[in-house]
């Protein structure tokens, strides 16, 4: 294949004695009506054709003919004049989370018309399980032009295809040949996003648990598959440690919520996260801002008492309670 503005350099074989040539081409195989060199001498048996101009087409046949003899002649193969497609992103190992909607993004140097877009999650190459994405099967390839190429964009809402060897490619319709894939390997992850205890940037306003209290729940919503989490909690800036029993929970439970029996661990600068344990290193979230672990008083016994509602001046009375 040979791409718009490349140097090809064009052999043939003489047999007689014929002084120069003329080379043409055709871009629907038959119609040679594009000049390549008016005259140059067959004796030397190839030319450089610099500078290939921008008429693509996977149907192209170059004729080398007698200057003098249009008859004596001699066609190509046909060969392919292409575009060149580059993926500009994904390109350089991003991760991208399941659900977020993301920039494909890429160049055209050359004339392509229409394109469509797709994603492997194998590696891609020739024997990649190329799937099309949903609404990029026939883009128009105007592009908005950048320098002396064009440049387009099209906004992709990642799939739940899960993978570390993701790729991408954008392909011209009119010459499915003519493709190019990304760079690099890039990440397509599931998402968690732990909603509470979730903190705020006003102190003040921020959550208050106490301790022993099972009436708070720690929540999360999650994008992609994840089948199970682990969830753990940090006091006052430290490393995050597991929280007892919060292993193999089923990640559906976020909705409603995990039921954690407050630990006796005080403290204003507390936060939770929340871990998809098939990936521990990648995917996982914690509360936004620190949270309050509290204690907790009772009156021991409560008062007043059962019958002795009016306490009077100048009576002793002892006052209990229990933390």
């Amino acid at each position: 294949m040979l791409k718009k503005g490349q140097d090809y350099l064009i052999k043939w074989n003489r047999t007689g004695d014929f002084a120069d040539v003329a080379i043409w081409y055709a871009t629907d195989g038959v119609t040679f009506d594009k000049l390549i060199k008016d005259q140059t001498p067959a004796a030397i048996k190839q030319y450089l054709w610099t500078n290939i101009a921008n008429t693509p087409s996977p149907n192209v046949v170059i004729k080398v003919m007698d200057y003098n003899d249009p008859d004596t002649l001699s066609l190509s193969a046909p060969i392919a004049i292409q575009s060149t497609l580059d993926i500009t992103a994904p390109d350089d190992g991003e991760v991208w989370p399941v659900s977020s909607s993301q920039d494909f993004t890429w160049t055209t140097d050359g004339t392509t018309l229409m394109v469509k877009l797709q994603y492997a999650t194998n590696g891609g190459g020739s024997g990649g399980n190329w799937v099309t994405i949903p609404g990029a099967d026939n883009l128009n390839n105007a592009g908005v032009v950048c320098g002396s190429l064009k440049c387009s964009s099209f906004s992709w809402a990642i799939p739940n295809a899960i993978s570390d060897t993701a790729k991408v490619r954008v392909v011209d319709n009119a010459d499915t040949d003519n493709w190019n894939e990304s760079g690099a390997n890039f990440k397509i992850r599931a998402d968690i996003t732990v909603t509470s205890p979730n903190g705020n940037a006003d102190p003040n306003l921020s959550e208050k648990w106490t301790v022993g209290d099972t009436a708070n729940k720690i929540k999360w919503s999650y994008s992609g598959t994840i089948d199970t989490v682990k969830i753990q909690y940090s006091v006052n800036g430290a490393a995050y440690a597991d929280i007892p029993g919060a292993v193999n929970i089923p990640a559906s439970t976020g909705t409603a919520g995990w039921t954690w029996a407050i630990p006796n661990n005080i403290s204003s600068q507390v936060k939770v996260k929340v871990i998809n344990e098939a990936d521990a290193t990648s995917v996982y979230d914690y509360s936004d801002y620190n949270f309050t672990i509290q204690g907790k008083l009772d009156f021991s016994p409560q008062l007043p008492e059962a019958g002795d509602e009016i306490w009077y001046v100048n009576d002793g009375k002892t006052i209990a309670w229990t933390k």
